[in-house]
């Protein structure tokens, strides 16, 4: 069993890396074929910063 507060962190990062990838298709539509590196490579790191926390989280079972 993990702790409520645990899933409720889970379900809270999952929900800010769904609006992050939004967010990002949204940018990328906006900026088109003329995105400069240093545009995508700015869009790319906010995704990635939104993501983080997600993708390093980890479950840890809650003592009996």
């Amino acid at each position: 069993m993990v702790a409520r507060t645990q899933v409720d962190t889970l379900h809270d990062q999952i929900y800010v890396l769904h609006c992050a990838i939004e967010d990002t298709e949204r940018d990328l539509e906006a900026l088109g074929d003329d995105a400069s590196a240093p545009e995508l490579r700015a869009i790319l790191n906010w995704l990635v910063d939104n993501a983080r926390p997600l993708a390093d989280q980890r479950l840890r079972p809650t003592p009996s």
